[in-house]
Protein backbone atom coordinates (compact mmCIF):
# COMPACT_ATOMS: atom_id res chain seq x y z
CA UNK A 1 0.00 0.00 0.00
CA UNK A 2 2.26 2.82 -1.14
CA UNK A 3 1.25 6.27 -2.26
CA UNK A 4 2.78 6.76 -5.68
CA UNK A 5 0.85 9.35 -7.65
CA UNK A 6 -0.01 12.02 -5.08
CA UNK A 7 2.22 15.09 -4.81
CA UNK A 8 3.43 16.17 -1.40
CA UNK A 9 1.56 19.43 -1.91
CA UNK A 10 -1.70 17.48 -2.40
CA UNK A 11 -1.01 15.37 0.67
CA UNK A 12 -0.22 18.50 2.73
CA UNK A 13 -3.42 20.23 1.54
CA UNK A 14 -5.53 17.14 2.24
CA UNK A 15 -4.12 16.44 5.70
CA UNK A 16 -3.62 20.07 6.70
CA UNK A 17 -0.03 19.14 7.63
CA UNK A 18 2.98 17.29 6.25
CA UNK A 19 2.68 13.53 5.86
CA UNK A 20 4.31 12.07 8.98
CA UNK A 21 5.36 8.69 10.28
CA UNK A 22 6.17 7.87 13.90
CA UNK A 23 7.91 4.90 15.42
CA UNK A 24 10.39 3.64 17.96
CA UNK A 25 14.08 3.79 17.01
CA UNK A 26 15.46 0.26 16.81
CA UNK A 27 19.10 -0.75 16.97
CA UNK A 28 20.12 -2.02 13.55
CA UNK A 29 23.33 -3.37 12.08
CA UNK A 30 24.93 0.08 12.49
CA UNK A 31 26.08 0.07 8.86
CA UNK A 32 25.32 3.80 8.58
CA UNK A 33 27.55 4.55 11.54
CA UNK A 34 30.34 2.46 9.98
CA UNK A 35 30.35 4.60 6.83
CA UNK A 36 29.95 7.94 8.64
CA UNK A 37 26.18 8.49 8.40
CA UNK A 38 24.43 7.31 11.57
CA UNK A 39 20.73 6.61 11.14
CA UNK A 40 17.70 6.18 13.35
CA UNK A 41 15.99 2.99 12.15
CA UNK A 42 12.21 2.56 12.41
CA UNK A 43 10.23 -0.47 11.28
CA UNK A 44 6.99 0.62 9.64
CA UNK A 45 3.98 -1.46 10.56
CA UNK A 46 0.30 -1.02 9.69
CA UNK A 47 0.61 2.31 7.90
CA UNK A 48 0.49 3.67 4.38
CA UNK A 49 4.03 3.43 3.08
CA UNK A 50 5.89 5.91 0.91
CA UNK A 51 7.43 4.47 -2.24
CA UNK A 52 10.98 3.19 -1.86
CA UNK A 53 13.43 6.05 -2.07
CA UNK A 54 15.21 8.93 -0.38
CA UNK A 55 13.27 11.84 1.12
CA UNK A 56 13.88 15.29 2.57
CA UNK A 57 12.47 15.14 6.09
CA UNK A 58 12.28 16.81 9.50
CA UNK A 59 12.59 14.62 12.58
CA UNK A 60 11.38 15.34 16.10
CA UNK A 61 11.99 13.28 19.23
CA UNK A 62 8.73 12.50 21.07
CA UNK A 63 7.67 11.24 24.48
CA UNK A 64 7.26 7.47 24.74
CA UNK A 65 3.47 7.66 24.42
CA UNK A 66 3.67 10.17 21.55
CA UNK A 67 1.77 12.92 23.37
CA UNK A 68 4.63 15.42 23.65
CA UNK A 69 7.41 16.62 21.35
CA UNK A 70 10.70 16.61 23.26
CA UNK A 71 12.77 18.42 20.64
CA UNK A 72 12.45 20.95 17.87
CA UNK A 73 12.01 19.55 14.35
CA UNK A 74 15.52 18.73 13.11
CA UNK A 75 16.51 18.74 9.42
CA UNK A 76 17.01 15.19 8.21
CA UNK A 77 17.16 12.90 5.21
CA UNK A 78 15.35 9.56 5.16
CA UNK A 79 15.56 6.38 3.12
CA UNK A 80 12.62 4.01 2.96
CA UNK A 81 13.23 0.66 1.34
CA UNK A 82 14.97 -2.66 1.53
CA UNK A 83 18.60 -1.44 1.39
CA UNK A 84 19.49 -3.49 -1.73
CA UNK A 85 23.23 -2.78 -1.47
CA UNK A 86 23.37 -4.20 2.07
CA UNK A 87 20.81 -6.99 2.34
CA UNK A 88 17.65 -6.26 0.40
CA UNK A 89 15.35 -8.20 2.71
CA UNK A 90 13.46 -6.15 5.29
CA UNK A 91 11.62 -2.86 4.73
CA UNK A 92 13.09 -0.15 6.93
CA UNK A 93 12.80 3.61 7.40
CA UNK A 94 16.28 5.03 8.10
CA UNK A 95 16.67 8.67 9.07
CA UNK A 96 19.92 10.62 9.24
CA UNK A 97 19.50 13.79 11.30
CA UNK A 98 21.76 16.52 9.89
CA UNK A 99 24.06 17.96 12.59
CA UNK A 100 22.31 15.93 15.30
CA UNK A 101 24.75 17.05 18.03
CA UNK A 102 23.79 20.68 17.32
CA UNK A 103 20.16 19.94 18.22
CA UNK A 104 20.34 17.37 20.99
CA UNK A 105 22.49 16.53 24.01
CA UNK A 106 21.52 12.87 23.60
CA UNK A 107 24.20 10.77 22.00
CA UNK A 108 21.84 7.84 21.39
CA UNK A 109 18.15 7.78 20.55
CA UNK A 110 17.61 4.02 20.56
CA UNK A 111 14.26 3.17 22.12
CA UNK A 112 12.89 6.70 21.70
CA UNK A 113 9.84 7.54 19.61
CA UNK A 114 10.50 9.85 16.69
CA UNK A 115 8.16 11.78 14.40
CA UNK A 116 9.32 12.07 10.79
CA UNK A 117 7.70 14.68 8.54
CA UNK A 118 8.13 13.88 4.85
CA UNK A 119 8.78 17.15 3.00
CA UNK A 120 9.87 16.04 -0.45
CA UNK A 121 11.19 13.23 -2.64
CA UNK A 122 14.86 13.18 -3.65
CA UNK A 123 15.43 9.96 -5.61
CA UNK A 124 14.55 6.28 -6.00
CA UNK A 125 16.30 3.63 -3.94
CA UNK A 126 18.89 1.73 -5.96
CA UNK A 127 21.53 -0.95 -5.60
CA UNK A 128 25.19 0.10 -5.71
CA UNK A 129 28.10 -2.14 -6.70
CA UNK A 130 30.12 -1.31 -3.58
CA UNK A 131 29.87 0.30 -0.16
CA UNK A 132 32.20 3.02 -1.44
CA UNK A 133 29.73 3.93 -4.23
CA UNK A 134 26.89 3.92 -1.67
CA UNK A 135 28.90 6.19 0.63
CA UNK A 136 29.55 8.67 -2.22
CA UNK A 137 25.85 8.74 -3.10
CA UNK A 138 24.81 9.25 0.52
CA UNK A 139 27.30 12.13 0.79
CA UNK A 140 25.81 13.72 -2.35
CA UNK A 141 22.27 13.17 -1.00
CA UNK A 142 23.19 14.77 2.33
CA UNK A 143 24.60 17.82 0.51
CA UNK A 144 21.30 18.15 -1.39
CA UNK A 145 19.39 17.80 1.89
CA UNK A 146 21.48 20.55 3.50
CA UNK A 147 20.65 22.85 0.56
CA UNK A 148 16.98 21.85 0.65
CA UNK A 149 16.67 22.66 4.37
CA UNK A 150 18.59 25.96 4.03
CA UNK A 151 16.14 27.06 1.33
CA UNK A 152 13.20 26.17 3.61
CA UNK A 153 14.44 28.36 6.51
Amino acid sequence: NSIINLSFETIRETLGRNWSITGIVKKGDQNGRKIGFSTANVEIKKTIEPKFGVYFTKTTIMSENGNVFNSFPMPSITNFGIRPTLDGKKKLLETHILNFSKFSDDTEIYGKRIHIQILGYLRAEKKFNSLEQLKKQIYADVQKAISFHKNKE
